[in-house]
């Protein structure tokens, strides 16, 4: 056995700083002080699901406070979007760090080893299972045994040499104001007959309505997005898509909204169709 593995604790205390020049021009904003050298991509597809991170960003800032600021709402705060592995969870009784290592470097991606170090009753490191990377934005920068924090969301398993590892998918980034257009563009591209036969959208919502919905949506109004959902749901002033109406309604969710996730909930289960 090459070294003994730890289950997923909830640990404690922000990510360590990491020197990760290559990430330059990635960190976070200066008014949100996250873990430097883990990139902030707020918005990501993976396979055809489109997803807004910001409530594990915003979940993750916690972990950059002294114990003493913390608050006992957010000490007791549920991690939004369990789904998705991060770098770190919590515990505020002692210093405990988990942070990701490259092992090797694969054409196809890399695999990555979980660590934790501990220094309650003294200073040791735990290793995690190994697991596939995909789609990591900086892969060709990367170096044997660097560090890397990011978010990643799994998708499978992946055979290498004998081994079944589990596969992660860190994503494509992508903007939110320009979704629409790349999602329809995917559709003709995989579906240009169907494409073809796409009904007008619904006129009754103003264009300077939807543009307005847009921008709120990007800036992550939960109404909003829970609107411009709703829209893509029916059609109205905008061509109805079932992707996108999922993505805005998911996004509203994990911001707050009961509407969003009624309605989600009702496309879920087929009670609604949304038909181009």
């Amino acid at each position: 056995m090459r070294h003994p593995r730890f289950s997923w604790l909830s640990l404690r205390r922000s990510l360590a700083v990491v020197s990760s020049p290559f990430l330059a021009g990635h960190a976070f904003p200066a008014e949100q002080p996250m873990p430097k050298g883990m990139p902030y991509h707020r918005y990501r597809k993976v396979d055809t699901n489109y997803y807004d991170l910001q409530p594990i960003y915003e979940w993750l800032k916690i972990l950059n406070k002294p114990g003493n600021q913390v608050t006992d709402a957010e000490r007791n705060s549920v991690r939004p979007m369990p789904e998705w592995k991060a770098p770190a969870s919590r515990a505020y009784d002692y210093h405990f760090i988990t942070s990701f290592y490259v092992t090797e470097i694969l054409n196809e991606g890399i695999i990555v080893e979980p660590r934790g170090t501990s220094d309650a009753g003294g200073s040791h490191t735990t290793y995690g299972t190994r697991f596939f990377l995909v789609n990591y934005p900086y892969k060709d920068q990367l170096h044997d045994n660097q560090r890397i924090d990011f978010l990643a969301l799994k998708t499978g398993l992946y055979r290498y040499e004998g081994q079944t590892l589990e596969r992660y998918d860190y994503g494509i980034p992508f903007d939110p104001k320009t979704v629409a257009a790349e999602v329809a563009a995917e559709r003709a591209r995989t579906n240009p007959v169907a494409s073809s036969k796409i009904t007008k959208p619904s006129t009754s919502a103003s264009a300077a309505t939807i543009k307005f919905l847009q921008d709120k949506a990007a800036e992550g109004s939960p109404m909003a997005q829970y609107r411009l959902g709703e829209k893509y749901v029916k059609g109205d002033g905008v061509e109805a898509n079932l992707e996108l109406a999922k993505f805005w309604l998911q996004a509203a969710c994990t911001n707050g909204s009961i509407e969003a996730s009624n309605l989600l909930s009702k496309l879920q289960s087929g009670q609604i169709t949304v038909r181009p």
